[in-house]
């Protein structure tokens, strides 16, 4: 900027540098022709004297003459004719004088043109009239001199006439001319004199006010200046550095830069230092670096650096810092959120593909395969439902320390979104195996969660994949995982499978399933089996269990085991259950008009722990049991024992809310869960159904033996009614009627039966009282029915 405002100057110096010869010349000029001017007038009184004498004859001494007799009264006649004789030719020039008034004066001629005529006019009249007047009476006590001067201006005015009165006005003219020239040019040259003063003065001051600006600005600014010399050591440092980085200013001086930038930015201020002081450009540069503070910390600062080396008065660097340490932690804030679960803190979905991404990346070169393992939590659902979202959202986060306590810090936990979390492993060498990985996390989450004073107990299924080599990519991981852990799920839950090709075409024909489950219902192709349940005392059939099945047009008799999960999964469980109880309920109420007091006494139904969930079901169930007609005492509603232990206070008020409308409730599969004694009481329970898993070798197994016999005396204790589940067997069943278990279901009295079937045995059954007959044969029916 210095150098073009320079340039700028040197033409209009040279064009004045031209001129000033001209100027010169025209001030000599015009000094000689005032000089001239101002001689001619000093003889113009000469030149009226000499012009006087022409006038009227008279000589100075006459004049001089006749002003003595004025003076004494005693006048010359001759003279007095003589001057009567000038009166005239006064007057004629009279206007000559008047008109001379309105220009400068020059020579003798009086300034006061109307106070010379009244003088004159006394003076004639006192010389010709001999008879004095007032202003007679003045001049005559006027001096002979005072009288001769009146009388010598009368004669020169007398004398401006005609050529002589021109003559003298163009010499005038003239001398006024060389003058004002001179007078001008001299003006001219202290004008301009005087003009780069004040512009001098004026830039001194201008200057001393930016310098004064400039010293008030930089003081009391809020970023921090520095000067830095060649060698990158501070010579100079602005007051503020003391409110944003806590040094005294003086304290930093003759300190290598070096010193107070962090390490890992000292690169990019050094290189931008030096691209700095190399361009030719006059605009600085940016960096931002981290600047240590007098307590230790560090602060992110935006530095704009200039070069003043090349500048006497700074002979330096100059960086221009802004402290922008919270913009900075701003941004690290909303890029952790961007790449962070909010609630667990893991890593998110984006975060999660970006670093696998990089790991697949890194098996180019290093050869190491990674594992993806997917997990989600098994009935976390029916958790979050009935203890509500706050207590599940701190599920979760117990769930996730507990998984970072347990992983590598180079693995990569994440959470994908309610209760399903993913984990990275990479450089799967020296024998860690990925299902080694998954078995920890199931064992880890086995173990009860205490949140909010309650134990709570969990599990997972976990699905892996393993990539060797970078043929995959992020997507295709996850969705492998997925079809694994859904595959986990399908075998049980509280597992881990690993990923195979096959199971890809397993969780399309889950998806297939998925789609004709939801179209049937509306299409009604659901049909109920019924399953007798047989008092083990008499051999009667005491009551039926409604079992749903699926009679797909594309696929058959779909079994419960292949669609019942799926329908738990998507939620159409519920929608289905109530359907299944409806049509329960109208059966029985059929048999019970067609055999009376031969129909079974009780219908079983099946409530999963999803429709124990769902905040209408007590409202639903009172609506059918409106609508069928049934009396609620001949309703069982059967619960398992995992369904009821997710969340055993919950579903202690759900279990009293159903049973205030006359049902009967059976904890079915029981001995397979967590059951405590204490929540056992609680419950408003009627009967226990001893799992098929206990029935089956209890006549050859003396530990299922006792577990039996335990469960038959705690329901003889609690007024309980004790139900064996799949006895298939004569022995089974001769053994459990010698422990006193009351009822029993399962293949050796009869198989799930259609309706047809079921009308078929209630019939047997009603003929062989009629007949006096003990019972009907099991082993028979159960031939029969297969």
């Amino acid at each position: 900027m210095a150098r073009s405002g320079g340039d700028a100057k040197r033409p209009r110096d040279g064009f004045v540098r031209q001129l000033a010869p001209l100027a010169v010349l025209l001030v000599v000029v015009a000094a000689v022709l005032g000089v001239v001017a101002l001689r001619r007038e000093a003889d113009r009184g000469r030149e009226a004297e000499l012009l006087l004498v022409r006038l009227d004859g008279l000589t100075q001494q006459q004049y001089a003459q006749l002003g003595r007799a004025v003076s004494s009264g005693t006048v010359d006649e001759e003279l007095l004719a003589r001057v009567r004789a000038s009166r005239s030719a006064f007057d004629a020039t009279y206007e000559s004088l008047q008109s001379l008034q309105g220009d400068e004066p020059v020579g003798a001629l009086p300034a006061d043109v109307a106070g010379f005529r009244a003088s004159a006019d006394a003076a004639f009249r006192m010389v010709s009239d001999g008879q004095p007047s007032s202003a007679g009476e003045r001049l005559r006590g006027e001096t002979a001199p005072a009288v001769d001067r009146v009388l010598a201006k009368l004669a020169a005015a007398a004398a401006v006439s005609g050529e002589d009165a021109r003559q003298l006005e163009h010499r005038s003219d003239l001398g006024s001319l060389g003058v004002l020239l001179a007078a001008g040019c001299i003006v001219w040259l202290l004008l301009r004199q005087s003009g780069r003063a004040r512009r001098d003065a004026a830039r001194t001051h201008a200057e001393m006010a930016n310098q004064q600006r400039f010293r008030s600005l930089v003081q009391n600014s809020s970023d921090v200046i520095t000067v830095v010399d060649a060698a990158g050591v501070i010579r100079y440092q602005t007051p503020s550095v003391a409110q944003v980085f806590g040094y005294e200013p003086d304290e930093l001086v003759g300190v290598a830069l070096a010193k107070v930038v962090h390490p890992e930015d000292l690169r990019d201020v050094q290189r931008t230092l030096l691209e700095t002081a190399r361009s030719d450009s006059p605009s600085s540069q940016l960096v931002e670096c981290r600047v240590q503070h007098a307590d230790g910390s560090w602060r992110h600062v935006e530095t704009a650096v200039s070069d003043r080396l090349a500048d006497p008065q700074v002979g330096g660097m100059i960086l221009n810092a802004r402290d922008v340490t919270e913009r900075k932690e701003l941004e690290e804030q909303l890029a952790h959120q961007a790449f962070h679960d909010s609630l667990t803190g893991l890593a998110n979905r984006a975060l999660f593909r970006n670093r696998i991404e990089h790991a697949l990346a890194r098996i180019r070169r290093q050869q190491n395969p990674i594992a993806v393992l997917l997990f989600d939590l098994d009935a976390f659902k029916t958790i979050n439902d009935s203890l509500g979202h706050a207590f599940g959202d701190a599920l979760l986060c117990a769930v996730a320390e507990r998984l970072v306590a347990l992983l590598r810090p180079s693995d990569t936990p994440c959470r994908l979104g309610g209760d399903e979390f993913a984990v990275l492993v990479e450089d799967l060498v020296g024998g860690l195996d990925a299902t080694v990985v998954a078995e920890r996390i199931l064992e880890a989450l086995r173990v009860p969660f205490l949140v909010d004073g309650k134990e709570v107990v969990t599990a997972a299924s976990v699905g892996i994949t393993i990539a060797s080599s970078a043929d995959h990519d992020a997507d295709d991981l996850l969705r492998n995982a997925d079809v694994a852990m859904y595959t986990a799920k399908s075998r049980g839950r509280n597992r881990c499978e690993l990923f195979k090709p096959s199971m890809h075409q397993a969780m399309l024909d889950r998806l297939d399933l998925e789609a004709d489950l939801r179209r049937a219902l509306d299409r009604g192709e659901f049909v109920l089996h019924y399953q007798p349940t047989v008092s083990l005392a008499s051999g009667w059939i005491s009551g039926m269990e409604a079992l749903v099945r699926w009679n797909s047009p594309e696929r058959g008799l779909v079994p419960p085991a292949m669609f019942i999960p799926v329908a738990e999964d998507t939620g159409l469980i519920v929608s289905l259950g109530l359907w299944v109880l409806e049509e329960a309920c109208r059966q029985a109420v059929a048999w019970k008009h067609e055999f009376g007091s031969d129909a079974p006494r009780t219908m079983s139904v099946n409530l999963s722990a999803r429709q124990l969930q769902d905040e209408g079901l007590v409202a639903d169930v009172a609506a059918i049991l409106e609508r069928s007609g049934i009396r609620p005492e001949h309703v069982v509603l059967e619960i398992t024992e995992s369904a009821v232990m997710s969340d055993a206070a919950a579903m202690t008020a759900r279990l009293h809310e159903l049973k205030s409308l006359g049902v009967r409730l059976a904890i079915d599969d029981f001995g397979t869960g967590y059951s405590s004694m204490s929540y056992l009481c609680s419950f408003p329970i009627d009967i226990l159904k001893i799992d098929r898993s206990f029935v089956h070798g209890v006549r050859d197994e003396p530990q299922k033996m006792g577990i039996v016999r335990t469960i038959v005396e705690l329901g003889r204790i609690l007024d309980l009614q004790t139900v064996a589940e799949g006895i298939e067997l004569s022995e089974e069943h001769q053994q459990l009627r010698d422990l006193e278990c009351d009822l029993g279901q399962g293949y050796w009295f009869a198989r799930p039966l259609s309706v047809e079937q079921a009308v078929e045995l209630l019939s047997a059954q009603a003929a062989a009282r009629r007949r006096g007959e003990f019972s009907v044969l099991p082993g028979a029916l159960a031939l029969d029915a297969s």
